[in-house]
């Protein structure tokens, strides 16, 4: 590719109208959603107003997950957003696949990036092994857990498991732990409080000093990531849960030494357009999983049913706050199990609410 970067809204219209006058204009804008005088939903309403600008393609960059519903964010000009902090893999394949569907024709649709989306079985994963590390898993959501812990047998980890903040609290009281998984909403006390609490008994020297403690966000709210920090946790994962994005996460901070992971190079990423499942989540489902994935399923299932009845006393009692916690359960499950399209309504669900 040849490229060009810029530090401003404004800079970016300059080259772009110079490039087309000059006949060679840009295909490709990547726009940071946070700047400063002009934000990138200025600069992508402005480009996309200005007819030798509009065909190009833009991609957001944002810290925070999509921070608007599809519809919202189609509107505004961008065709795909990438999750900030930047991976050059996650960048180039991120990229690749926009510009590809791009090329077919979808110019007024959302396009849903996942990295699970490209084929990794050809990639060689370093074991990351981490015999004799105690981790302390706080996720009121069956499938997470059950996902997490065949993540963590992998590693060789022992684990314990929690499903509130409350029960966290206890957990450390009665043992010590190398590192917890902190499910950021929750029931009964939710991950930031509990975290606040730990950080305050680690500098009473009731908890050991190097705790690390990572976030699990749905990144439902602007700001998550700021707020995670501010509770005390040493850094955060998005959900749904991504095997390899765990692995390194947690080896990171549990190994001294810096990770050197070493990769295959990647076939082709292909791009499928999903509506109820993604079946490159599914598929990476199985393989971790393995003979517990028809069970894993089930669980999903009847979990389902259960929520809607909830949703639907708590829509007749009008219980609006309950309403939103159950949606960002339900986002976070279906995403995990690969039901794209019961994780997309849950999320507008929570987005309305």
């Amino acid at each position: 590719m040849r490229c060009r970067a810029v530090e401003s809204g404004e800079n970016a219209l300059i080259e772009m109208k110079d490039a087309y006058n000059s006949g060679d204009p840009y295909q490709i804008v990547v726009i940071d959603y946070l700047m400063p005088e002009m934000n990138g939903e200025m600069l992508a309403r402005a480009i996309t107003e200005i007819p030798g600008l509009r065909d190009a393609c833009l991609v957001m960059l944002t810290a925070a997950g999509n921070p608007m519903a599809d519809s919202a964010f189609v509107e505004r000009g961008f065709s795909a957003y990438i999750a900030k902090p930047v991976q050059s893999r996650k960048l180039i394949d991120g990229l690749a696949l926009t510009w590809a569907k791009y090329q077919q024709g979808y110019r007024n649709s959302f396009i849903h990036l996942d990295s699970q989306r490209f084929n990794r079985d050809v990639q060689r994963e370093a074991p990351l092994a981490l015999p004799g590390k105690k981790v302390l898993i706080v996720e009121d959501n069956l499938v997470n857990q059950i996902f997490i812990k065949e993540i963590l047998t992998e590693m060789q980890c022992d684990f314990e498991v929690t499903a509130n903040g409350r029960e966290a609290l206890w957990a450390v009281k009665k043992d010590q732990y190398d590192l917890i998984l902190m499910d950021c909403l929750m029931p009964v006390m939710d991950g930031f409080e509990a975290t606040k609490r730990m950080r305050i008994m680690q500098d009473n020297g009731l908890l050991g000093a190097n705790l690390q403690i990572i976030a699990l966000t749905a990144n439902a709210m602007k700001g998550d990531r700021e707020k995670c920090l501010q509770a005390g946790m040493n850094d955060y994962l998005s959900k749904p849960v991504r095997k390899r994005e765990l692995k390194e996460m947690v080896y990171k901070y549990l190994k001294d030494e810096s990770l050197d992971v070493s990769r295959a190079p990647s076939k082709s990423a292909v791009a499928v357009d999903e509506s109820i499942l993604d079946e490159a989540t599914v598929l990476q489902a199985r393989k971790i999983l393995k003979n517990k994935y028809e069970e894993t399923v089930e669980i999903f299932l009847n979990n389902i049913e259960e929520k809607v009845q909830e949703l639907t006393q708590d829509l007749n009692e009008g219980a609006w706050n309950k309403m939103l916690q159950t949606a960002h359960t339900l986002k976070s499950s279906a995403g995990q199990i690969g039901a794209q399209g019961v994780s997309k309504a849950a999320r507008d669900m929570e987005e309305y609410l």
